[in-house]
């Protein structure tokens, strides 16, 4: 089964998550509105307006990881498959800089309304790629989201460490 294709997760994996920096009932901040603007079901500015959150500390949730240049190095296509909302995906791109398969076939949250671990978050993202699943190698740090892809017929990687990226991906460089 040769890999193909490397379908990264964004938070957590190529970008870290700063949930510290919010003072807010985090409970309902990250409840169920939340996942709803994962999904692309609510707006940001209705989200924030909601709570009461500034955009710029809204923003400085996810920080791009100093990983980032892997992808630089990185010999195969790759994507983006994240549960995330268009906020962060704009800022994550403008520090990432993808090439333009990247931007043109990542799998986004807030633009198919599916959350991963859902089976048909991986449905898409082999439809929408049109090839083989198990020539997909899909890396995460949630081990849920492993599992159901894995389960979906997926290669996959754990990567609960933003800082051994490198050392996974190894086999994979230019």
């Amino acid at each position: 089964m040769p890999i193909e294709l490397i379908a990264f997760d964004i938070g957590g994996v190529l970008a870290t998550r700063n949930h510290h920096l919010f003072k807010h009932d985090k409970k309902n901040l990250f409840g169920h509105d939340f996942l709803d603007l994962q999904r692309g079901k609510i707006n940001i500015n209705f989200y924030l307006a909601k709570f009461g959150v500034s955009k710029s500390i809204f923003e400085n949730l996810l920080k791009t990881h100093e990983n980032i240049y892997l992808l630089k190095k990185i010999r195969l296509p790759y994507i983006f498959a994240s549960n995330i909302n268009s906020l962060h995906y704009e800022n994550f791109i403008h520090d990432a800089q993808p090439n333009s398969y990247a931007l043109k076939n990542s799998i986004l949250s807030y633009k198919i309304g599916y959350l991963k671990p859902d089976p048909l978050f991986f449905e898409y993202l082999v439809k929408k790629n049109h090839i083989p699943q198990n020539n997909i190698l899909f890396i995460d740090d949630k081990p849920e989201n492993i599992k159901s892809a894995e389960a979906s017929g997926l290669s996959v990687l754990l990567c609960q460490d933003p800082r051994h990226l490198g050392d996974l991906l190894k086999n994979y460089w230019r």
